[in-house]
């Protein structure tokens, strides 16, 4: 019997559909978790630009209070300032709403001793992880 029609069969486009659908189920989450890491990224560094500034502005004028231009975070992360004379905690925050709202690893925290934490993370993970380094 001989084909007249050129074409797929019902069979071929439901095999088709399906293996597109568990490769797009096993590579979305690993997608995501990318995307989610260069997140982390770019607020580490953000935190890291700002600890710098107010380290030179203490060198300067020999307290931190006082600084000035410190940026509020970005479209994820909304980022806080605590300070004092000799002291600082900068602070960030996930923002509600943001792609980062549920992240594993919770909110950032630098501190003028260069001691970093993370804070609301899942139990298992360490700063390290998080933090990236």
């Amino acid at each position: 019997m001989s084909r007249h029609g050129a074409g797929f069969t019902l069979i071929e486009l439901i095999v088709v559909v399906a293996v597109v659908g568990i490769l797009g189920g096993l590579v979305y989450p690993a997608y995501s978790d990318s995307v989610k890491r260069a997140y982390r990224s770019k607020i580490v560094v953000l935190l890291s630009e700002q600890s710098q500034s107010l380290e030179r502005f203490y060198t300067e004028k020999g307290l931190y209070s006082g600084a000035q231009n410190l940026g509020s975070g970005n479209e994820q992360y909304l980022i806080t300032h605590d300070l004092a004379d000799h002291a600082f905690l900068l602070t960030a925050t996930r923002r509600e709403g943001s792609s980062m709202a549920g992240d594993v690893c919770g909110n950032f925290s630098l501190a003028h001793t260069g001691v970093k934490a993370i804070s609301q993370a899942a139990p298992d993970l360490t700063v390290q992880q998080c933090w990236g380094r």
